[in-house]
């Protein structure tokens, strides 16, 4: 009986854990894997309008967006954001061949210039972790294990093999 009791509170408490992380920005909890890192920065999957209004409510700042060209149809992002007084950066990553130095440039430039505030985000979260991966390693003299851990952290998943190879040719 107390193996019981003991395995449902930590069924309660590992749900009411994915419950704190989901509800990090009142209103955008349906945001797919969001995650909240240091500075005000969240990663996640793609938001819809109203997500994108609560994002801006609560202090966030600038979207960075990994989606490719075409990829996202069903409203103008770009716009949108713009009208809601935030800052938009698109740098599409359409394709593992677009993990490369010059975009994760791009992205280390992009987060240097907002650093407070900012929500990134591609489908799932899997480009931004990416990202986040290739950023530490090749521009914050990360090791490639702590690259990794930075990038799974930040959302990567299926990426993490054709990351790991970018990061042995380097």
């Amino acid at each position: 009986m107390k193996l019981l009791s003991t395995f449902v509170m930590l069924c309660a408490l590992t749900l009411n854990i994915a419950a704190v992380q989901a509800s990090v920005i009142e209103g955008a909890a349906d945001i797919r894997n969001l995650k909240q890192l240091p500075n005000q920065v969240y990663t996640g999957g793609q938001p819809d309008k109203a997500e994108l209004e609560a994002l801006a409510k609560s202090g966030v700042k600038t979207i960075i967006n990994f989606r490719g060209q075409g990829e996202f149809s069903d409203f103008d992002e770009a716009a949108v954001v713009e009208q809601l007084g935030m800052n938009y950066v698109h740098i599409p990553i359409d394709s593992k061949d677009a993990l490369s130095q010059e975009n994760v440039a791009r992205f280390h430039a992009a987060l240097n210039e907002h650093q407070d505030g900012v929500f990134l985000h591609c489908g799932s979260g899997n480009r931004v972790g990416a990202m986040f991966a290739l950023d530490a390693f090749w521009n914050n003299d990360k090791s490639k294990e702590e690259a990794i851990v930075i990038g799974l952290e930040s959302g990567m998943t299926s990426l993490r093999g054709h990351v790991e190879s970018l990061l042995d040719v380097q």
